[in-house]
């Protein structure tokens, strides 16, 4: 210490914990300040705190009444000036614990800092109504610590992304304009649906075939899939950052949902993230007046006369172990045979969007052979409609194939039980190669244009709000908290969820500097999303 004059080490450290200082100051708000409190007052700074940095939580911020931070450390200084300049004479050391003290309170207000410019960067975005991705980089960038900012190769990622499924999309329009030309459908039959509530194909699954294309690009092309790993701060990290799991096709729920809805948002659908509990959703807004309709209007249905040909459109079931699907039901003509066909809106890893799920044998024909598998439905429609009364019993087949839509094939024996032009009953029974104990599937008319959720976790699975309500059903959450966990969570209470995943894994694994660091950058956020509503 004697080759040390202890003037200029003081004047160092001055001016270093007055910038510290500063900086504390002007990223404290009133959303964030009780904690940067908190961790103060848990430090272990000793003589020098109780005159400074410990006091900048006091009272309230305000440089006109000498209480801001950087006048608290000016304030400390000028006291222990007047100590050391009584022992200068005595002394060219200062003393020990004087440095010491000044040290520990340097290091302490760097780390509070650590946290407190990434909370800052994202209070800001949130005041600017910044997109939720931004957040999300943000929070990447504090998890890889590199300096490095991933937002622009993000964008430029999702970008592709985005121009792929625009590819894709626009193949499909030009597929289904060669077969309408080819199949010349006729204008009364469009008058008959439209007379009936129906909505042409082409029209009402738009919004679901964009989502089931960027399922394409997303989980079948790039491999993205859903993983938590061990649980431990380092899986949850890498789960977490938004560039990491691009990189490496891992994600958590949050982090997927992000990603997802990046893309989703480039192709004008309104994606949003919900506060669904432990497993995050996503939120497909409803287009004009579109609803779902419920089991309950089909079952007003039924006993009622049904008009074959109206059993058409949109509807949804539970494919058990994959989830909901959607299906698309036309009448067609095959080989002279007329049928029912469901062709696939929204797939799974056996049987993709595009392909047929099953068929029921409306009226005889000349007994031709099944069309090709993994042909779209060379489907013409249904010239005269075919009267029943409810509930119409019809022989059926399915198409079953193996993981990657290998194998594909179809089997006869199944039957559908037509309901009512709202509901369909497809039972296995005896269908060669299929489980004939598995439960049957009940189709359920839905509207395209009303509300949808996605599982982005989940291979991009859709989810009508009833199967969500039996989730959240299943969690015991009661009916009326229900509504709050479906709807949107402004970007901000976003990047407040997914610091909070950081802080608990970190407590996990025994890591008290990363949960300090990951509880105080998303301190506030969430009440600050709360003023915005």
């Amino acid at each position: 210490c004697a080759m040390v004059a202890h003037g200029p080490v003081l004047r160092t450290l001055y001016g270093s914990l007055l910038r510290t200082a500063r900086s504390i100051e002007a990223l404290t708000n009133k959303d964030n300040a009780h904690f940067v409190g908190q961790v103060l007052r848990r430090s272990t700074i000793k003589q020098f705190a109780e005159a400074s940095l410990v006091s900048l939580v006091s009272k309230p911020f305000s440089a006109a009444d000498g209480s801001s931070p950087a006048s608290l450390v000016r304030e400390a200084f000028r006291g222990r000036g007047r100590h050391l300049a009584a022992t200068e004479a005595r002394s060219t050391c200062p003393p020990s614990h004087s440095l010491d003290d000044a040290f520990a309170a340097l290091r302490i207000g760097n780390d509070i800092l650590s946290w407190l410019r990434l909370n800052g960067t994202l209070h800001r975005l949130h005041e600017t109504d910044a997109d939720v991705l931004e957040g999300a980089c943000a929070i990447a960038d504090a998890l890889r610590g590199d300096g490095e900012h991933c937002l622009r190769g993000t964008l430029a990622e999702i970008e592709r992304y985005a121009t792929e499924v625009e590819s894709l999309l626009e193949a499909d329009s030009v597929a289904r304009g060669e077969v309408e030309d080819l199949l010349e459908i006729a204008d009364e039959v469009k008058t008959l649906l439209e007379a009936d509530g129906a909505r042409l194909a082409g029209d009402a699954a738009g919004r679901l075939r964009t989502l089931q294309r960027i399922n394409t690009i997303l989980y079948d092309k790039l491999g993205l899939k859903g993983h938590y790993g061990s649980g431990d701060f380092a899986d949850i990290s890498r789960g977490s950052g938004i560039d990491q799991a691009l990189a490496r096709r891992r994600g958590l729920p949050i982090a997927l949902c992000v990603i997802y809805r990046a893309v989703a948002s480039r192709l004008g659908l309104p994606v949003q993230v919900t506060n669904f509990p432990n497993h995050v959703l996503l939120r497909l807004e409803t287009e004009g007046e579109g609803a779902v309709q419920t089991a309950e209007g089909s079952e007003a249905e039924a006993g009622a006369g049904v008009d074959v040909s109206a059993v058409t459109g949109l509807f949804v079931a539970d494919y058990g172990p994959h989830g909901p699907e959607v299906v698309d039901v036309q009448v067609g003509r095959y080989w002279g045979e007329v049928r029912l066909v469901a062709t696939k809106v929204t797939g799974d890893a056996h049987v993709p969007a595009g392909q047929q799920s099953w068929w029921a044998r409306l009226a005889a024909g000349d007994g031709g052979a099944d069309p090709p598998v993994g042909v779209g439905a060379e489907a013409l429609p249904l010239v005269p409609p075919l009267p029943s009364s409810a509930p119409l019993k019809l022989e059926a087949g399915v198409q079953l194939a193996d993981e990657g839509f290998v194998n594909p094939r179809w089997e006869e024996g199944a039957s559908l039980e037509v309901r009512s032009a709202s509901s369909l009953l497809l039972t296995f029974g005896e269908a060669r190669g299929s489980d004939a104990a598995a439960p049957p599937l009940l189709f359920e008319r839905c509207d395209p244009a009303g509300l949808w959720f996605v599982d982005a976790f989940r291979g991009g699975a859709l989810l009508p709000p009833q199967v969500c309500a039996e989730i959240l059903a299943r969690t015991g959450m009661p009916p009326d908290q229900h509504a709050g966990c479906l709807e949107p969570a402004p970007p901000a209470s976003v990047w407040a969820r997914m610091t909070r995943n950081l802080w608990a894994a970190a407590r996990r694994g025994g890591d008290e500097t990363k949960a300090v660091f990951w509880e105080g950058a998303g301190c506030g956020l969430d009440e600050a999303a709360g003023r915005a509503n």
